[in-house]
């Protein structure tokens, strides 16, 4: 089994992994485990909120603009511009400049487009990477991808879907 070091250096190059492990198995693990921990922690952080509204929450927290963000947010996009394609290189320093001159909590505006799910995937790899080499360990996980995630979004600081929030004030 590789270590999580050797899967880290590993996914920033993008290459098949040791072992079998490559970028496409630890993002289908960490994306599901990413969804769990969240609706777990959403769960248990709100105990007297609505489905509904546990639901946004969840919705607004796992998904590819928080992930892609959360990406740039931590720099880990560099190590795609080191090891990628050249016709990718324009698309993600886009990407990142567009980032950087919006809100710091607000994906709105941003085009749904493949970049977006690369970013993405690097958050979804790491976490499964982690999950992995942790011997399945989900708080392992949760404690290492929670701070990139920082700040989780709250009942607070949630910002509806505009269609979602009229059938909110009509109901």
């Amino acid at each position: 089994m590789p270590s999580s070091k050797d899967i880290i250096v590993d996914l920033s190059c993008l290459p098949m992994f040791p072992f079998q492990w490559n970028l496409q198995r630890l993002e289908f693990l960490g994306d599901a485990v990413l969804d769990y921990l969240i609706t777990m922690h959403l769960h248990n952080e709100h105990p007297n909120l609505s489905f509904g509204l546990l639901t946004d929450l969840r919705s607004a927290s796992v998904n590819n603009d928080c992930y892609a963000r959360t990406a740039i947010k931590a720099g880990l996009h560099q190590h795609i511009l080191l090891h990628d394609s050249q016709h990718l290189k324009p698309r993600i320093l886009t990407i990142v400049k567009n980032f950087k001159q919006s809100s710091q909590d607000s994906t709105s505006g941003w085009e749904s487009e493949p970049v977006i799910k690369i970013l993405a995937d690097i958050i979804e790899s790491l976490a499964g990477a982690i999950y992995v080499d942790s011997g399945y360990d989900k708080e392992v996980v949760f404690q290492s991808i929670k701070p990139l995630l920082e700040p989780l979004v709250t009942p607070e600081t949630l910002k509806l879907q505009p269609g979602r929030e009229l059938k909110e004030l009509l109901s």
